[in-house]
């Protein structure tokens, strides 16, 4: 008599019962990639799923000349007032400086001719909190934030 451990056993009795099985039980639902089974337990070869050619997501960006030089607003926190630097491309120019809270609503609207390259921009009593400073000339637009702590 053989003696079979209980995991065994039940090792054995699958692969029994996989040779033993009818053809078209052990066909049913292994047709493979691409195929279906039907009527009878037939496997039958689908239409192939045609995929589109992959897109080229990449966005190619060229620029010429330096980068655009950036308004540096100093201090970061900020109290009663902030300095304004303005780079050379700003100076003879008529400069907007806005400041807006961050519900969207403008606290601040100053113009500036921008004779030289640094402003101090005195600021009235506000919350704490990050502000967005928007300077604008006629020919750009840039957006600092600014946190003001008072």
């Amino acid at each position: 008599m053989v003696k079979v451990h209980t995991g065994a056993k039940y090792a054995l009795l699958l692969l029994l019962w996989i040779v033993a099985a009818p053809a078209s039980a052990q066909r049913y639902g292994n047709c493979g990639y691409g195929t279906s089974v039907y009527n009878n337990n037939i496997c039958k070869t689908a239409k192939p799923i045609t995929l589109p050619p992959k897109r080229d997501d990449t966005l190619t960006v060229k620029t010429t000349g330096p980068p655009p030089a950036i308004p540096k607003v100093y201090p970061n926190p900020a109290g009663h007032y902030f300095m304004l630097q303005l780079p050379p491309q700003y100076l003879s120019q008529a400069v907007t400086v806005e400041l807006y809270n961050n519900t969207r609503d403008r606290v601040l609207a100053r113009q500036i001719k921008a004779t030289s390259p640094l402003h101090k921009i005195q600021l009235p009593l506000l919350a704490n909190g990050l502000y967005e400073v928007r300077i604008s000339t006629t020919k750009n637009t840039q957006t600092i934030l600014l946190d003001i702590q008072n």
